[in-house]
């Protein structure tokens, strides 16, 4: 069965993924002043929280108006199509692997690089989960969990992967939009573990053909870090070392889940 559909001909190219890269950034950094203009204060829990909804609504419409301007079936252009429990559970299998793994990784190279790799930006985030009550902290998990992975799925496994995969091999569509994903978190140390994060998700959209096991994955991920953020003591290691045995199940875990995801048969783009 077919799950993926082609947007008008000739609509969607590579630059207009560009385009939504550059216009999401500026829309959150005009955000994100306007907040500090207000007195928002996004080290504390729901100031946080109502910046990353603002940063959702900001991606979600930029990347819903762009498709449907640019296609004339913009549900089936963004992959918003059904998918399987089955695929969906093991998406978020896979996303929890590879937790474990790009935490191992972050960690070495903040060792090895400290001056590069600087965990500033990422320990307010921590910092806020460290000063919130219980309420704050459910609030702040599950804005991180569900804002974030609706919205950046659907901008950048959406729309931005749409757009290079349009013009390029699914392979480099999925390196390109990622890339972009890393970036967008301005941040070497972030922008890392987004990156890796994004290729991820970007093969599990590939192996489906729809954006609902990602956003699910997407979720999961960012659940399992807000439950870690909350354990943490300020002050302590953003990151722990691991044996290395740790992160190696982790990744198999994940090149496993991707592996065992169902290949979506692709409609000729056309």
């Amino acid at each position: 069965m077919e799950t993926q559909s082609s947007p008008k001909p000739g609509r969607l190219h590579w630059y207009w993924a560009v385009v939504y890269f550059v216009a999401a950034f500026f829309l959150m950094a005009v955000a994100a002043a306007g907040m500090s203009l207000l007195g928002g204060d996004v080290q504390k829990p729901l100031g946080l929280a109502t910046m990353i909804l603002l940063s959702a609504v900001i991606m979600v419409g930029l990347a819903w108006g762009m498709g449907r301007a640019l296609s004339d079936q913009p549900r089936l252009a963004l992959r918003l199509v059904p998918s399987t429990l089955r695929d969906t559970l093991t998406a978020c299998a896979g996303i929890a692997g590879l937790g474990i793994a790009t935490d191992a990784l972050l960690c070495l190279l903040m060792e090895v690089f400290p001056s590069t790799f600087d965990d500033a930006m990422l320990r307010y985030v921590f910092d806020a989960f460290s000063g919130a009550g219980p309420v704050e902290g459910i609030v702040l998990s599950t804005c991180i969990a569900i804002g974030p992975g609706i919205a950046e799925e659907l901008g950048f496994r959406g729309f931005v992967l749409r757009c290079f995969e349009e013009e390029l091999s699914m392979p480099l569509a999925v390196l390109l939009s990622s890339l972009l994903f890393g970036l967008m978190h301005a941040n070497v140390l972030q922008g890392v573990g987004a990156g890796l994060l994004g290729v991820y998700l970007g093969l599990v959209v590939w192996r489906t053909g729809s954006l609902l096991p990602a956003m699910a994955a997407h979720a999961t991920n960012n659940l399992l870090s807000s439950i870690n953020a909350l354990q943490h003591q300020a002050g302590a290691p953003l990151f722990e070392a691991r044996p290395l045995w740790m992160p190696a199940c982790g990744l198999v875990v994940a090149v496993v889940a991707v592996a065992r995801l169902r290949q979506a048969h692709k409609t000729p783009a056309s």
